[in-house]
């Protein structure tokens, strides 16, 4: 939602009513879980 429909965290947080920083955990592990894919199939810095 944050990406794809442009929403902001409160709005995100409303909507799965969760907290502000649940929704921010989440975006954070999300992005290190996606860098990490990237980085195993080939993509990166240094490579």
């Amino acid at each position: 939602m944050f990406y794809y429909s442009g929403k902001t965290i409160k709005e995100i947080a409303e909507k799965l009513e969760c907290s502000n920083g649940k929704v921010k955990v989440t975006l954070h592990r999300v992005r290190k879980l996606i860098k990490k894919n990237l980085e195993d199939g080939g993509y990166g810095y240094g490579k």
